[in-house]
C-alpha cells in the first residue's frame, strides 16, 4: 500500500463512505424443506427452515469494506476487491490500512489524505536464497522425506531426543534404546515407532556427513576409520552439536583434516615405488613426487 501525504485536510464531505453493510452471516428462509439423512435410513424428513450463506465477493476496483463477510467464525474482506484469493480477516485489513472502524462493528474504506481509496500492494516476492554450503551436503529428496516424517512429533520431544543422541554419540551417555524410550513417552507414540525415528534420524545425518567428507578422500573403510578416531576427540561434541542444531558441517570438516594430517595411512606403497611423500598440513592430503618433480596428490595418481 502506498500512502501519499499533502498539506491541509481534504474538503469536508470528500471522503467517500462505504455503503452500510449488513454483517449478519446467515439468512433464514421460511417454508417447509425436505431433506434426506444418509446416516440413518435414507427416509425423507421435513423441517420448517433452511439456511444459506450470504457471500459478498468484490468487484475489481470496488470497495474493500463492501466485501465484508463472515467465513466460518471470522469476519473477512478481500484486500483486493474482485480477487477472492486475497480474502483475509478484518484485523489484517485494519493493519494494512485499507479499512477503518468508524463505529463498533462498522467498517468503511480508508482513504489517503488526498481523498483516494487506500489500495493494497502485494509485497515483493523474496529472492531465492543461495543454498548454504552445509545444506548442499543433505540430499534434497532425503531431507524432504525426513521433514515429513518428523512433522507429527512435538518440538520438545524432538529436541530432547536430539540432545540425547548427541550425548550418546559424543560422550557415551545413555543409548539409542534409552533415547527411544524417552521419545515414546514424550511424544505419546509406540516404542517401536520411536526406535525407528531414532535410527532413521541418526542415519540421515550420518549420510550427510559422509557426503561432506567424500571429496576429502574419506569414504568406505577410511570413513569408518575416521569415525572410530573421532570418538576420542574433544572436538566431536562441538561437531555433532553444530550438525544437529544448525546443520553446520564445518567442525566435522576440521576434525577430518586433523585426522588426515595425523593418520595419513600406510605410505609404504609410495616409498617402495620410489616416491617421496609429504602430508599437507593445511588439508591433510598426502602429496608425492618422484625425484625433483612436482608434488601431486597421491589420490590423483589412481585417477
Amino acid at each position: 500500500m502506498v500512502t501519499r501525504y499533502q498539506h491541509g485536510a481534504p474538503e469536508e464531505g470528500s471522503i467517500p463512505q462505504a455503503p452500510t453493510i449488513d454483517s449478519t452471516p446467515i439468512s433464514r428462509v421460511c417454508g417447509e424443506v425436505t431433506r434426506f439423512n444418509p446416516y440413518f435410513d435414507g427416509e425423507p424428513a421435513s423441517s420448517w427452515y433452511s439456511t444459506h450463506q450470504v457471500t459478498r465477493d468484490g468487484t475489481a476496483g470496488g470497495s474493500v469494506a463492501g466485501t465484508l463477510d463472515y467465513r466460518g467464525i471470522s469476519m473477512t474482506v478481500e484486500l483486493v476487491p474482485g480477487d477472492p484469493t486475497t480474502r483475509t480477516t478484518v484485523a489484517s485489513a485494519l493493519r494494512e490500512g485499507l479499512i477503518e472502524e468508524y463505529a463498533p462493528g462498522k467498517y468503511r474504506d480508508k482513504v489517503t489524505p488526498d481523498g483516494k481509496q487506500a489500495t493494497y500492494e502485494f509485497p515483493e516476492a523474496p529472492k531465492p536464497q543461495e543454498q548454504q554450503p552445509q545444506e548442499q551436503h543433505f540430499d534434497a529428496e532425503d531431507d524432504a522425506l525426513w521433514a515429513q516424517d518428523i512433522e507429527p512429533l512435538p518440538q520438545h520431544a524432538y529436541d530432547a531426543a536430539t540432545a540425547s543422541v548427541v550425548a550418546f554419540v559424543t560422550q557415551g551417555h545413555g543409548s539409542f534404546e534409552d533415547t527411544a524410550k524417552a521419545l515414546a513417552q514424550n511424544a505419546g507414540i509406540e516404542p517401536a515407532l520411536a526406535q525407528e525415528y531414532v535410527r532413521e534420524g541418526y542415519d540421515h545425518y550420518k549420510r550427510a556427513v559422509g557426503k561432506a567428507l567424500q571429496p576429502m578422500g574419506l569414504e568406505g573403510a577410511r570413513l569408518e576409520e575416521f569415525y572410530d578416531w573421532a570418538r576420542g576427540q574433544q572436538g566431536l561434541h562441538e561437531a555433532v552439536s553444530q550438525l544437529a542444531v544448525v546443520r553446520n558441517m564445518e567442525p566435522f570438516k576440521a576434525l577430518a583434516v586433523t585426522f588426515k594430517r595425523t593418520n595419513p595411512g600406510d605410505l609404504s606403497m609410495y616409498t617402495n615405488a620410489g616416491f617421496q611423500t609429504h602430508v599437507d598440513q593445511t588439508n591433510g592430503d598426502v602429496l608425492v613426487r618422484m625425484g625433483t618433480g612436482q608434488w601431486v596428490r597421491a589420490a590423483d595418481l589412481a585417477k
